[in-house]
């Protein structure tokens, strides 16, 4: 009885890692994103373009930093994550810059944040 508890307790533990890390690869993903979109916007020419681009790069930087920083400190880096992308993600949609296709993109990223945060957070506590 006692090896079936301690082996679920494992198994619990071993989830919540692979959540917490799921996380950072989110971060990591969104930097490639980020930069890749950044790289084509530059590569168009037209000011607008530029401008968007460079927010593109700086926002795959912070990716990029909040993806690292998540290696270390796992629940404060995805839980700042969390925050600044439903903060992004309530502003496009305030804006009216995203349809309901990308909402539903940006919804499934959130939620894979949050979870990520929420067992970073219950790792902090085992």
């Amino acid at each position: 009885m006692e090896d079936t508890k301690v082996e679920q307790q494992q198994n619990e533990f071993t989830m919540l890692q692979k959540r917490a890390k799921n996380g950072t690869t989110v971060l990591f993903v969104l930097t490639g994103l980020a930069f890749l979109g950044g790289i084509i916007l530059l590569g168009m020419g037209e000011e607008d373009y530029q401008s968007m681009g460079i927010g593109a790069l700086i926002l795959g930087v912070l990716y990029l930093s909040l993806g690292l920083w998540s290696r270390k400190k796992a629940y404060p880096a995805l839980l700042v994550s969390s925050i600044l992308y439903a903060a992004m993600v309530i502003f496009s949609v305030m804006t009216g810059s995203m349809n309901i296709f990308q909402i539903g993109i940006q919804a499934l990223i959130l939620v894979l944040l949050v979870r990520a945060a929420l067992a970073a957070n219950e790792l902090r506590k085992h």
